[in-house]
């Protein structure tokens, strides 16, 4: 039975397709010439290469802090990330100061109360330290840079 619907489907598809090019013919259309296929509009040997960024090479408290690039968006390291990183199951030295306890608004920020609660096992505790989920700082916020814009964005944050 399944050959003979498969059957049936192909003798279907070559009609449509038989069909559509005899349209296409009596219209006069031409081929679609290869750039204009798809949403690339450039030959891929045609890639130009950005421009290298630099980061900040100040220490910690030695940058301004740039505004977050959208309502909710992790706010950017304004420091190296010399000594800092990488970021082990047993060593994560950002929170030597983003989780001191400090309340003085000079002091590098805490870590957020989000950051404590382990939403997968623990939704309603509140712990002492850095969730599991959290621990990896740099897999949402990254140091700042000069690099330009290399695509223009519209997105205005979660609303």
């Amino acid at each position: 039975m399944p050959a003979v619907l498969l059957a049936l489907l192909l003798v279907v598809a070559a009609a449509v397709v038989s069909r559509t090019g005899r349209r296409e013919a009596e219209a006069g259309s031409a081929a679609i010439a290869d750039l204009d296929l798809g949403l690339r509009r450039t030959a891929l040997n045609d890639d130009r290469v950005p421009p290298l960024a630099t980061f900040p090479d100040a220490t910690p408290g030695g940058n301004d802090r740039l505004a977050r690039a959208y309502d909710g968006a992790p706010p950017l390291i304004p420091h190296s990330l010399d000594g800092f990183v990488p970021i082990t199951l047993s060593e994560n030295t950002c929170l030597l100061c983003h989780q001191s306890g400090s309340t003085d608004p000079a002091d590098p920020p805490q870590v957020p109360r989000s950051h404590l609660t382990d939403f997968r096992r623990a939704p309603d505790v509140v712990r002492e330290t850095v969730a599991s989920a959290r621990w990896n700082c740099t897999a949402c916020h990254v140091p700042q840079s000069n690099a330009p814009v290399l695509v223009g964005n519209r997105f205005g944050g979660r609303r």
